[in-house]
């Protein structure tokens, strides 16, 4: 590799971990760094930023209106078995992928002041996608 290559090659891995952090998929954890999530998803670039990274998660929330419309902002509390949180967080996009160990969680969702809870069972591998749904306002 010449020297110029090196230097592209540099460049774009600098730009592509400033992407990450700069917020565009929303990389955080949370409860002291135990639980990694991201959240994300808005727009094409958004999808495909967060189907990118997916494999490296065991759960995927989605959020939407019953009539397809993807949301955002959705507060997000995840529960374990022992009723611990172990995420809370604001979901700046319609998608917010989980690292969970295998196990039953309780996830609480909210918008506009309407709370969805579902039981879920993560998986040994692969990845658990839940969607979650509410009305559209009148």
């Amino acid at each position: 590799m010449s020297r110029f290559q090196r230097l592209v090659f540099d460049l774009a891995s600098v730009a592509a971990i400033t992407l990450v952090l700069s917020g565009s998929v929303g990389a955080e954890t949370d409860k002291g760094g135990e639980v990694a999530f991201i959240t994300g998803g808005v727009g094409a670039s958004g999808r495909s930023e967060i189907e990118a990274v997916q494999d490296q998660y065991s759960l995927k929330l989605v959020f939407a209106y019953t009539n397809g419309e993807f949301l955002a902002e959705v507060k997000v509390v995840i529960r374990d078995a022992a009723g611990n949180t172990l995420v809370s967080t604001d979901a700046d996009g319609p998608w917010l992928l989980v690292k969970l160990p295998a196990g039953s969680y309780q996830v609480a969702a909210t918008v506009a002041g309407e709370t969805k809870t579902e039981q879920v069972s993560v998986p040994a591998s692969g990845l658990k996608t839940v969607n979650m749904r509410w009305k559209p306002p009148v």
